[in-house]
């Protein structure tokens, strides 16, 4: 056998195990899956930690001091400034009606929203919806003693038997059992009369209002939502869905008056 016939096979050989090193490489191992998956699922640490009111006062957290919360006033388009990528922003609403959408912001948001439309239509294209059950009559009475003990600020603290009586009225809302006056509760009553009159004026018009979305998304332009009014959102725990069942939509009436 002459040496270039020697030389000719190793040299196939040698091809042949770069290109099936070759293939590998190209090709994710199960590992280099593993990796991806646990990369995509860790769990998310902000460096920095915003609460703003409506876009518009803030108080800054910096993940790992002790102390050093910063809480100023600005716009909704400062936002961009002083967050990135490594930042998440808890978005409460205020009295107003500014909308939940900031074009440019890179951190993470998690907007606490009323069931009205308007305010986070823009948002719900780019986000996952979660639907928070209220409280029950016992955390409300349990929140009430704090608020008794430790808002001296506040106009409104009223007393455990009110509490319950509201609870009963109005449902489990926060603001309206905790904080609202009793003319706010007057003219809240008022409206909800009102928008019982036209559900339930004939059983086209019920029908027509138990199969609208405005049950309890306030999308129409319209002062009240039936949202607290007259309907309240409820959980059904499913351990075998993914979000447990935060993710869908059920609801019951608010109240027993209701």
């Amino acid at each position: 056998m002459s040496e270039q016939e020697q030389v000719e096979p190793k040299e196939l050989k040698d091809d042949e195990e770069s290109f099936k090193k070759l293939k590998t490489d190209d090709q994710p191992s199960d590992e280099q899956e593993n990796q991806a998956e646990l990369k995509q699922n860790e769990l998310f640490i902000p460096n920095l930690i915003v609460r703003t009111l409506e876009g518009e006062k803030s108080a800054v957290f910096f993940v790992g001091w002790v102390s050093g919360v910063l809480v100023f006033e600005h716009t909704p388009k400062q936002l961009v400034r002083f967050t990135d990528e490594n930042s998440t922003i808890l978005w409460e609403p205020g009295r107003g009606t500014s909308a939940v959408y900031f074009p440019g912001v890179k951190a993470r948001i998690i907007a606490t929203v009323s069931p009205n439309e308007n305010l986070f239509h823009e948002f719900k294209m780019d986000a996952k919806m979660f639907y928070m059950p209220p409280p029950s009559e016992l955390q409300l009475r349990l929140m009430g003693q704090i608020y008794r003990r430790f808002a001296k600020g506040l106009h409104n603290r009223p007393a455990d038997e009110e509490i319950r009586e509201r609870v009963k009225r109005f449902g489990p809302s926060i603001r309206m059992v905790l904080c609202w006056s009793s003319y706010e509760l007057a003219d809240f009553e008022r409206l909800r009369q009102n928008q019982i009159g036209e559900s339930v004026a004939n059983n086209k018009s019920l029908q027509a209002a138990l199969d609208s979305i405005v049950h309890i998304i306030e999308s129409s332009g319209r002062q009240l939502g039936l949202s607290h009014s007259l309907a309240q959102y409820v959980v059904h725990l499913d351990s075998a869905d993914c979000f447990l069942g935060y993710a869908c939509s059920h609801y019951r009436f608010s109240s027993q008056e209701a």
